[in-house]
């Protein structure tokens, strides 16, 4: 019976693998996480200058992931350079070179949330273990890790590139070796407790608290060191601290490196955290407190949120050999401190503030699937205890069996929406994806593009017509320029821009609507960064712009304009973008911002598939340079920029800033 509840867990655990596989893919190659940017494309970048110090970024959180994601996408960016996918790191677009959500090649995102997910597998391994070792049973431990894949937020935690579930895995590391040197009395793993415990930290901030189980487990077996003074405690203390600091300052190198981003990023985030400033919030105390466990129950379900609940207090209990009576276990209740000490005082601390995600609060969910475990246990302690001697087929491992079934039944309703919610993020393709097919068909001179829509890089490589972006405000032009003019429905918060939306859609819904693709509306509020705002399946408008002839005779403005931002802070060849076009005379208009080094301006070569087309040497801070070029043979266009005269000295540093770029077709 043992073997086949291994072989059920190793089962659970390839199912829930595949599960979160598919719901890796969620919105790519879109990104659809507030926060997933702050720690990828803060690795890509990394990999890509070799540059340990984040960039772009919030640095006060996500070393442990950032590092490791670096490592992994180092690796990739070898591949693709290998195998000649792309010629340099620079091919690899991220909000280095554009806004926060700019992604060529979302293949690293999606590496990424699979090293996650990999995590949130070997954190169910951990829940088994850490239930095994407190009751002695594998079905107590199947029964906890069953509980905890079940739980949804779990689940959404592991198919994201996020802080929270590593953070989390990592803290249930520190309290299974903890435990573990609880009960073999081995120095090895109250050290490797002590690792964890600085894992977790350099993964967010909180994550510190978790220093509290290691600890917790050396104060339970004081006099196993028999520390002949307090000096000498002392000393062997700050062996074991040393040990977590070290960890976290290997994986926050920038602690050091770059010192007052840190500390200024910190004081940013604390401050934050203690004002709410228009985050979701709650006042601190026991608003936030029962905030978090009104949301832990449901997410749980109450049923096994009481379960859980009655293994806390049953935890301490067990019948008496001698007496034969239940009594309280000092032993066990040894356990049960080391087990609620970190949870309770996390909860209470992390409510002690006001913003109220309760992603902060993943960390719990690990501890609720522990105590559904042991409830089960002393479940079938008293089983054993009542139960006639000669009944033997409601013993081990059969009534375990039985509240496996048990467990499966309450759990397989989420089971279901799990499976159902990973399909769809694997199969669903988004708005913007599905307009592009449509175009690629349709057989228009030029189309206009809303820049509010945020068509990601991916999608803007596989258009196989010509377009140009525009601003909403810039509507009414934008239909006189182009056969096709595609835009959205917009809906801002910032009250005033309430009339601006209004007067915006209604001129929308008079134009002469072609096709349309149902999605939501667009934010375009002023006070926030329209690329720093997650855009997912937005609602997209075709609307008929002018006639094929007035289309024809307006080619001579401005064709395309995207890939901004590009920087070149030392010599080097750069992709300014891979652009479609047909046969034809064209020009290239770069807008570029420099510095200069003993008043000489950087001097740049343009080359158009490996070609040269022509060079300038800049004569100002500001400029636009003109390149003439013609495409003989029509389809995919590489554009490169070469910056060829990097200089610096105490005169200054000559860089370069290539701010957009322009191609117009020459009449």
């Amino acid at each position: 019976m043992r073997t086949g509840f291994i072989i059920f867990f190793v089962f659970a655990l390839a199912y829930s693998g595949w599960l979160r596989f598919q719901g890796a893919h969620d919105g790519l190659p879109y990104l659809v996480h507030w926060d997933e940017p702050f720690i990828s494309s803060s690795a890509i970048n990394i990999a890509k200058t070799g540059d340990i110090n984040p960039k772009y970024t919030e640095i006060c959180y996500g070393g442990f992931l950032r590092y490791s994601c670096t490592l992994l996408d180092w690796v990739y960016l070898r591949y693709l350079i290998t195998t000649g996918k792309i010629s340099e790191s620079g091919d690899v677009v991220t909000n280095l070179e554009g806004s926060l959500r700019t992604l060529s090649h979302p293949e690293f995102y999606l590496i990424n949330r699979l090293f996650v997910g990999i995590l949130s597998i070997l954190g169910l391994v951990l829940v088994f273990k850490v239930t095994i070792l407190i009751t002695q049973q594998q079905g107590s431990g199947l029964i906890a890790a069953l509980a905890l894949m079940s739980f949804w937020p779990y689940f959404e935690g592991a198919i994201y590139a996020t802080v929270d579930l590593p953070m989390t895995i990592l803290a249930v590391g520190a309290l299974y070796f903890s435990t573990l040197f609880h009960q073999t009395k081995r120095e090895r793993h109250l050290i490797l407790s002590f690792l964890f415990s600085g894992l977790s930290a350099s993964t967010k901030l909180t994550g510190g608290l978790t220093i509290l189980l290691p600890l917790m487990a050396v104060g339970m077996n004081w006099n196993l060191f028999q520390f002949t003074s307090y000096k000498h405690a002392i000393i062997r203390l700050f062996k074991w601290g040393s040990i977590p600091i070290f960890v976290f300052l290997v994986f926050n190198p920038n602690i050091i490196t770059d010192t007052r981003s840190y500390l200024d990023w910190n004081s940013w985030i604390v401050n934050v955290y203690r004002s709410g400033e228009g985050h979701f919030s709650k006042e601190p105390g026991w608003e936030h407190l029962s905030f978090q466990v009104t949301t832990i129950i449901e997410n749980v379900g109450s049923l096994l949120f009481f379960i859980a609940l009655a293994g806390v207090f049953l935890l301490p209990f067990g019948f008496s050999k001698q007496t034969q009576k239940l009594e309280v276990d000092s032993k066990a209740l040894l356990v049960l401190l080391l087990l609620i000490i970190f949870p309770v005082v996390y909860l209470l601390y992390v409510t002690s503030y006001r913003v109220a995600y309760h992603r902060n609060f993943l960390v719990l969910y690990p501890f609720v699937a522990i105590f559904v475990g042991v409830f089960c246990y002393r479940l079938q302690t008293v089983i054993d205890r009542f139960l006639p001697k000669n009944v033997t087929y409601l013993n081990r491992p059969w009534s375990y069996l039985g509240m496996l079934a048990i467990t499966l039944a309450v759990t397989f309703p989420r089971f279901t929406a799990m499976q159902q919610a990973a399909s769809k993020m694997y199969h669903a393709r988004d708005t913007r994806t599905q307009a592009v097919d449509r175009l690629n068909l349709m057989n228009s001179e030029l189309i206009g593009i809303a820049q509010e829509l945020q068509f990601s890089l991916k999608d803007i490589e596989r258009m196989k017509f010509n377009f140009r972006t525009f601003r909403s405000s810039q509507l009414q032009q934008a239909l006189d320029e182009n056969t096709l003019v595609l835009v959205g429905r917009y809906q801002s918060m910032d009250r005033s821009m309430h009339a601006l939306d209004s007067e915006l859609n209604r001129r929308i819904s008079k134009s002469d609507l072609v096709d349309s693709i149902p999605g939501v509306s667009i934010f375009r509020d002023s006070t926030i960064s329209a690329a720093g705002i997650p855009l997912r399946d937005p609602e997209i408008l075709f609307i008929r712009g002018a006639g094929r002839e007035d289309a024809i005779r307006s080619r001579g403005t401005s064709l395309i304009k995207q890939f901004s931002n590009i920087e070149m802070y030392s010599n080097g060849k750069r992709k300014l973008g891979e652009v479609n076009l047909s046969a034809g005379q064209y020009q290239l208009a770069i807008n570029i911002t420099s510095t200069a080094y003993e008043e000489v301006y950087p001097h740049i070569r343009l080359k158009l598939n490996g070609d040269f087309v022509g060079e300038k040497q800049i004569q100002s801070s500001s400029s636009t340079e003109f390149f003439d070029f013609s495409i003989s043979e029509g389809g995919k266009q590489r554009f490169e920029i070469e910056f060829d005269n990097d200089a610096a000295g105490e005169a200054g540093d000559r860089n370069l800033l290539v701010v957009s770029f322009e191609i117009k077709v020459k009449n």
